[in-house]
């Protein structure tokens, strides 16, 4: 019974001593005044890549158009830029996102580092990208795990009330 009654066993103190109560109540995940926040809205530009030709232009894939509007969003300084996070399993340079990352890096919660092939300098090894990986970074890179990419933009959905934070998830998938 570990000290606690039949009638209370659901309580979550029963059966401990005050202290208990009073180490819980100074724990600091319990000093935040609200765990549901209501951050303000993000203004999104109604045109969201301006130099990027509309429907009079040459005609070019979806997956062309789409890193053409990534690229200039990333090349922006706009809140709703800053605001977006790109994640892919391992497909990111297949699906376009690859000017974005240049751009804005990869994310980490570890120390900053350079882009792996840059930094090895290996002979007959060359990259068109520039993948720093820091703190500030706006692309998460899953590696093949498709499942890993809907739990992470269902994560990041989910910033604005628990963290106070809005992000914009932005996944690809490469032949679903």
């Amino acid at each position: 019974s570990h000290g606690r009654s039949e009638a209370n066993q659901w309580e979550p103190f029963d059966g401990l001593p005050d202290e208990a109560r009073a180490l819980v109540a100074a724990a600091p995940i319990n000093s935040v005044p609200t765990r549901r926040h209501s951050p303000g809205p993000v203004c999104i530009p109604a045109d969201l890549a301006p130099s990027v030709a509309g429907a009079n232009a040459k005609p070019v894939s979806s997956q062309t158009a789409f890193g053409a509007v990534m690229l200039e969003l990333a090349r922006g300084d706009s809140a709703f830029a800053g605001r977006l996070l790109t994640m892919a399993p391992d497909v990111t340079t297949t699906t376009s996102l690859s000017g974005f990352v240049n751009k804005r890096g990869i994310f980490t919660s570890g120390d900053s580092e350079p882009d792996n092939f840059r930094a090895a300098r290996a002979p007959g090894v060359a990259s068109l990208n520039n993948w720093g990986k820091s703190a500030r970074g706006q692309h998460i890179e899953l590696g093949i795990a498709e499942n890993n990419l809907l739990l992470c933009m269902a994560a990041a959905g989910l910033s604005a009330e628990l963290f106070g934070h809005r992000l914009f998830p932005v996944g690809t998938l490469y032949d679903p």
